[in-house]
C-alpha cells in the first residue's frame, strides 16, 4: 500500500500519518482483509486517490472518481485477470472484474470526508 504526501491537505496532519502507521502495527500477524478494510476509509489514502468528498454523478454532473475503486481491484484484490494454480495467467485470459464492478465499488466511497484535527497533537 503506497500514500505519499504529496496531494492534499493530509500532509501536514501529524496525526493522519499516525494512524495510518498504526493500522500496520496493529494488523501486522492479522489478516490481510483487516487492513484492507482500515486503509480503505483512511483519508490518508483516500486523498492520495482523490477519493475524499467525491460527489455522486446526479449531484454535480459530473462522472464519479472511480480510480481508487479500479486499483483496489487491480493492485489490492482480485488482480486484472485470472491466474492458474501455478500463479500464471490463466487461459484463456479471464479478466477478474467488470466496468459495471468498478462503477458499484466507487459509489461505496462515494461522499467520504475527513474528521477535525485532534487537539492534543503537537
Amino acid at each position: 500500500v503506497v500514500v505519499s504526501g504529496v496531494y492534499g491537505p493530509t500532509v501536514t496532519r501529524a496525526d493522519g500519518w499516525l494512524s495510518f502507521y498504526d493500522i500496520f502495527v496493529r494488523n501486522a500477524f492479522g489478516a490481510y482483509g483487516d487492513v484492507l478494510r482500515h486503509i480503505s476509509v483512511h483519508a490518508n489514502t483516500l486523498d492520495y486517490h482523490h477519493a475524499l468528498f467525491c460527489s455522486a454523478h446526479h449531484a454535480t454532473g459530473r462522472a464519479m472518481d472511480e480510480t481508487f475503486a479500479r486499483e483496489l481491484l487491480q493492485v489490492y484484490t482480485t488482480g486484472n485477470y485470472a491466474l492458474d494454480d501455478g500463479g500464471a495467467m490463466a487461459r484463456p485470459r479471464t479478466r477478474t472484474y467488470a466496468d459495471a464492478d468498478v462503477v458499484e465499488l466507487a459509489r461505496v466511497f462515494t461522499g467520504l470526508g475527513r474528521r477535525d484535527n485532534r487537539k492534543n497533537v503537537h
